[in-house]
């Protein structure tokens, strides 16, 4: 039986989920120990990603499942591809990411340290915790702490027992947070997590996204939030403070190197629209976003300048 299921939704990133695979299968925790298994939903991929599956397929064999969908179900496909593993742990692994090496020796261990309780697990890669591992009791520890990170697909872990028992999983699949919601619902069930914040991987994508990023974050993750305060799951505290968090932290800086055309092809249309309708009664927060959104670009064309100076 394997301890660990790697768990890989994709969509049309072959050349980048190639990368992904070859950090991963690179490493002796892999190839070299009966511990590991790698599965792979396809939602229906127009590109060589069929191709690239089977040819480490041919290498790995059974240590490496393929499925294709026939038709794209989108976000469902987490659900989908969580279903297909037998591991001890299944862990999602975004399409995108290169492991770094030693990254599996570090998921093991955790898997190990962790096995007899099987407290909620959460990698959060750098992001939360000053890369320590820290455990955690409730909610508005987890959240104080790791913050809208908790929407990271490749941070997310489930056991298979609990997988298994799970009702509703994919209830927010409309708001392309699922992770975030079987999370959240996790912790509060279990009450204790653990959240490991080593770096163990760097995105190989040069552009992400494509979907409506303002829509998906000052809508669908602050009601998910906000629910929970409703179900007293969540206090009041800190769901203000993680609502001005995810504006002035993440969205704000997004915005910015989005227009800046960064790396993201994130839907960041009407940013302004969202930022009044929503937080129309906290001037202090939009005073901040208003702050960073201008600090950002006058960087940007600032850097951008010195390099133009340099380069002539």
């Amino acid at each position: 039986m394997y301890l660990l299921s790697l768990c890989i939704p994709t969509y049309n990133r072959a050349d980048s989920l190639k990368e992904s695979l070859r950090s991963i299968c690179e490493q002796s925790e892999f190839s070299s120990t009966g511990d590991i298994e790698i599965i792979i939903s396809d939602n229906n991929s127009s590109d060589h990603t069929e191709s690239v599956c089977n040819h480490f397929v041919q290498l790995y064999g059974e240590r490496i499942k393929y499925f294709k969908n026939t038709t794209n179900i989108e976000d469902l496909n987490f659900e989908y591809v969580l279903s297909k593993g037998s591991g001890t742990l299944l862990k999602l692994n975004n399409d995108t990411l290169i492991h770094r090496k030693g990254s599996l020796t570090n998921i093991l261990e955790t898997i190990r340290d962790n096995i007899e309780k099987k407290p909620v697990i959460f990698f959060s890669n750098g992001k939360a915790c000053s890369g320590i591992t820290q455990e955690f009791n409730g909610l508005d520890s987890l959240l104080t702490h790791i913050s809208f990170y908790c929407t990271w697909i490749g941070g997310f872990c489930i056991w298979k027992d609990d997988f298994e028992k799970f009702d509703n999983f994919s209830r927010y699949a409309s708001k392309k947070l699922i992770q975030a919601d079987v999370l959240l619902r996790l912790v509060d069930k279990k009450r204790v997590s653990v959240v490991n914040d080593k770096k163990i991987c760097k995105t190989v994508a040069k552009r992400n996204g494509g979907y409506n990023f303002l829509e998906v974050f000052l809508t669908n993750y602050i009601s998910i939030i906000e629910e929970c305060v409703r179900e007293r799951r969540i206090s009041e505290r800190v769901f203000l403070n993680e609502k001005s968090r995810v504006l002035i932290d993440h969205v704000c800086p997004w915005v910015a190197k989005s227009k800046q055309k960064y790396r993201a092809s994130f839907d960041i249309s009407e940013h302004w629209n969202y930022l009044f309708r929503y937080f129309s009664n906290d001037p202090k927060a939009i005073a901040l976003y208003c702050f960073g959104y201008f600090r950002y670009n006058v960087t940007y064309f600032i850097v951008k300048k010195r390099k133009l100076s340099k380069s002539k």
